[in-house]
């Protein structure tokens, strides 16, 4: 396993929270700490060089940021308070088209499904249009573990729950076409081309008929995070345990037939993060943990190509042992930000 180049790119004054790539543009959530020691909250747009091109000022904690044709679509959530705010922003100028105050909304990305944009607030997944904001419809959920995702061409929604209950909802009117009951807690949901795939966290992957939520299929495989795909092959955390560590495996998307296991290495012996994959890049997936250190594993070889490791990322930046990194994950580019540098990640 080799150490990767890190090559900075440029300084910003600001740490990122939240971000979307898209048509040759970042978009980011950021906070800046003033002398005042308040928190100033704002949505930017940088070029793929981090030349910033405007700011726009969120009032609250930005938590998600999406791109449709039409703009750009953003979450700010009030980490104090109990609401937040639904905004379109205009991608060219920053500018706020309109904004929707939300009550009790959840941390997690807007979903954006052709001319809507899904949210959890007040304990819904409400949806909105994305043209002036209108609410379209809402739907009674438990905690979301991860954002819906969104099926397109079957204008469906999916989520999993805090409680392992998978939902499929139409997404033209905001009605269960199929509710399905997984084995453990913290439903997650995956797709793969026209497959579909659910768990519960820490339970077997389950294999879903998209039409009516049947179990089709079992793999021996246990789930305990977000699931990545890349057409053919299904991504995730298969191991974890507090004392021996924990593992990244792959199954095949059609069979569900083991490919590879990779161990992750604990940081300073101990278990103080969970990895999560993030994308695959050059054949790479790239995984993150809470507490900073960074991992490639190949997914042709199924071994570790790279990594960070915690306190090479603190000899960055000091402040890296408390509030992490945030990597950014973009076609063929890797970039992370370490305290207010961002370092564009190199094989």
């Amino acid at each position: 396993m080799s150490y990767p180049t890190l090559s900075v790119v440029r300084n910003i004054s600001v740490g990122i929270v939240a971000a979307s790539v898209a048509e040759a543009h970042v978009y980011v959530g950021a906070y800046r700490n003033t002398n005042v020691g308040v928190e100033d909250d704002t949505f930017r747009c940088f070029t793929v060089d981090w030349e910033e091109i405007w700011s726009c000022n969120a009032g609250l904690s930005p938590v998600g940021i999406v791109h449709h044709p039409a703009g750009v679509i953003a979450l700010a959530w009030g980490i104090r308070k109990s609401g937040g705010y639904l905004y379109r922003i205009d991608s060219k100028t920053g500018d706020v088209v309109w904004r929707r105050k939300l009550k009790n909304p959840e941390p997690l990305a807007p979903t954006v499904i052709r001319d809507q944009v899904c949210v959890v607030t007040d304990h819904n997944l409400a949806s909105f249009k994305i043209d002036d904001g209108k609410p379209v419809w809402s739907y009674p959920v438990d905690q979301l573990s991860y954002p819906a995702v969104a099926w397109p061409e079957r204008s469906a929604v999916l989520m999993g729950q805090h409680n392992g209950v998978i939902t499929c909802l139409d997404a033209r009117e905001g009605k269960a076409r199929w509710v399905r009951k997984i084995r453990g807690e913290n439903g997650i949901v995956g797709r793969c081309g026209d497959l579909l795939f659910g768990a519960g966290r820490g339970g077997i992957l389950h294999a879903l008929d998209p039409d009516t939520g049947r179990v089709v299929g079992k793999a021996g495989a246990r789930v305990w995070s977000n699931i990545v795909a890349d057409g053919q092959r299904l991504f995730f955390q298969t191991a974890h345990d507090n004392e021996k560590g924990y593992r990244i495996g792959s199954v095949t998307s059609e069979k569900m037939e083991p490919l590879w296991d990779v161990d992750v290495p604990l940081s300073y012996g101990d278990a103080t993060f969970s990895p999560e994959p993030l994308g695959i890049v050059r054949k790479q997936l790239v995984v993150k943990t809470s507490t900073g250190p960074l991992y490639a594993i190949d997914v042709n070889k199924g071994k570790l190509s790279w990594q960070i490791p915690v306190d090479d990322l603190q000899r960055l930046d000091p402040q890296v042992a408390v509030q992490g990194v945030f990597v950014v994950v973009n076609g063929n580019e890797i970039w992370m930000q370490a305290g207010e540098t961002i370092y564009k990640i190199g094989a």
